[in-house]
Parts: C-alpha cells; structure tokens; sequence
C-alpha cells in the first residue's frame, strides 16, 4: 500500500479528528496491502459484532434487515470518494495558483533588498510603512480571506455557489453542500430524494425550506444519499446521475452555469474494468513505443514464437532462438 501523504489529508473536507489514525497505521502496516486490512476489518466484524447477522423480526436486538449492512458500506465509501475527488482537484488548482502567482511575482520589479520591517521613515513617532512595501504588507485577515474564497471554489467545483446551497458535479454525480447551524444534527433535518424531485428542509434553529422543486435531469435514489457530521455546520448531499452527462443546474429554474468552461474529464477510476484494462494497455504500448520497446501485442507474438522455434517440424528446431529473424513491427 502507499501511505497517503499529509498534503492529501481528508481532515480539512471533514472536519473531523481522526483518532484512530495511529491504530488503523498500525495495523494496515502490519497487514502489509489494502486487501488484507479489509479482509482483516469485514472479519472483525463477522467474527465479533452482529454487522452480518439478519434481523428475523423487527424487535429483534441483534442485526439488520436485509441489505441495511451493504448499504452501509456503501454510503461510506461513497461518501469518501466524493470527498477524495474534489480534494485532489482542490489540490490541482492550488498548485495553478502558486504557478501563476510565481509568475505574476517574477515580472514584478524587484525591490533594492528593502524590508517591511526596515523601511520605514525612521526618527519620527508616526513611522509610515514604505510604498514598496504596499504588496508584502498587507492584513493577514486578506490571505484568511483568500483562503475561504478558494474553499469556496473548491466547494463548486464544475457547479456554482448559490443563496441557499453550493453544487460541484462531475459526469456521474452531483455534490450539494448546505452550510446550518452546527449545533443541529441528522434528526433536525429532513431530506427527500426522489427520481426527480429534491426537497430539504431545516427545522432548527427555526424551519426553513431550503430546496424544494423538480432536478434538473432525472437520478439514481438507491445510489443517491446524505450526510450530516456533528458538529461540521455542512449538510452533504450526493446524487448519482442516470446518465453521465454536466448539468446546467441542480433544480428546475436555478441560475445555470456555462458548460463550456466545465471540466467533463473523466477519472478512469470511473470506467469498468474492462474499460481500464483497455486504458492501461494503450498506455502501456503508447510508453513502449515512446522509448523504443516492444508493445504488449508485440511482446505476446514474440513470446509465441520463441516458444514455436524449437518446436518439431520447426526450420529453425535445434539452433539458438535469434530474434532478429522474428518480426513483430505488424502489431
């Protein structure tokens, strides 16, 4: 497994503290790959709580009802994946701005070594920063400014900031993002996803209907759901679209965005895994090609035929394989 570095840290986007981290470190480090620490965690959980057990009448203690489990799983891997992605594009247009900041910087004229805190007109009471200082030194509460702008941009990512929610979106899901009162948890909010219809209301501090009307495009309700962390002041909702396809808007009526100026790129993560098969290997021959090694077809032929050189009836059967007189260029 690779240990994901602190720059790609979920923290920020939850706002949780993990406290578990050190223990869960431990004992991916200890299974040595991903797939053993889930077979270890899903055998935990068979072995010792009642997660796989099925409910034989509702007032049973122990176990679910059919499916609630799977689901479960689900929901949390869904939830961290929409979390992971937009913190990876987060991440993506930060390093642009450090790019184009760096650049703007470096066509700047450079100042003859004077400081903040040296230049300024000294021997009076009044000491009055220097003019060429009028970048450098401005109120830290700007960069905290700049700082929620871009979380902000973050938050609508391909999507738009509106009065009453934040949406980003990518080809196959749509990421709603409510800010309430933090003191307010799941049982203070009432969420109704439908096919074609979304309807949000707050009942604390007061209610408020936050959405109520008819999406834009039609979606999934069983891969669709909501989240709400104690204590976060976000309410997270993620729909999974019917058809991979950008929206204009999440509702009927709402400001619509320009698609043209969308990033519809797709994450190969997203392909079945025939598709990224077929991705990897037109990668993999496109790289060979690049440095002058043979491309997986070519390889497979050449495989083949060094196996039939020595085989019976074979021209060549008792004389060293020589690859010269194989050609392979065809694939």
């Amino acid at each position: 497994f690779v240990q994901r570095p602190k720059i790609m840290d979920l923290h920020s986007l939850t706002g949780q503290e993990r406290v578990y981290d050190a223990t869960f470190m431990g004992v991916l480090q200890s299974c040595g790959k991903l797939q053993t620490f889930l077979d270890e965690m899903f055998s935990f959980l068979a072995r010792r709580t009642d997660f796989y057990v099925i409910m034989t009448h509702e007032r049973a203690k122990m176990g679910f009802p059919p499916g609630v489990a799977q689901e479960m799983v689900m929901q949390a891997f869904k939830k961290y994946e929409v979390l992971s992605r937009k913190r990876e594009a987060e991440i993506m247009r930060e390093e642009e701005t450090k790019r184009a900041e760096a650049m703007t910087q470096s066509s700047l004229p450079k100042s003859a070594g004077v400081t903040c805190a040296t230049a300024v007109t000294k021997g009076t009471e009044g000491a009055v920063p220097s003019p060429s200082c009028e970048t450098s030194c401005r109120n830290p509460e700007d960069k905290k400014e700049r700082k929620t702008s871009s979380n902000l941009a973050s938050d609508a990512y391909n999507g738009a900031q509106l009065e009453n929610y934040t949406w980003s979106q990518t080809l196959t899901d749509v990421d709603i993002r409510i800010l309430v009162d933090p003191s307010i948890t799941a049982k203070d909010v009432k969420v109704d996803i439908k096919n074609d219809r979304l309807t949000v209301i707050v009942l604390k501090p007061e209610r408020k209907v936050v959405v109520d009307g008819q999406l834009l495009n039609r979606i999934k309700v069983e891969d669709s759901l909501w989240n709400l962390d104690k204590g976060s002041g976000v309410l997270q909702i993620n729909l999974e679209k019917t058809k991979e396809m950008m929206w204009k808007s999440v509702m009927v009526g709402d400001t619509e965005i320009d698609l043209s100026k969308v990033d519809n790129t797709k994450n190969i993560s997203d392909f079945d895994e025939e598709a990224q098969a077929a991705i990897q290997r037109v990668t993999y021959d496109h790289h060979q090609k690049m440095i002058g090694k043979p491309t997986s077809g070519q390889q497979k032929t050449y495989d083949i035929m060094q196996k039939a050189w020595n085989a019976p009836g074979s021209p060549f059967q008792g004389t060293p394989f020589d690859p010269t007189k194989v050609d392979v260029s065809g694939d």
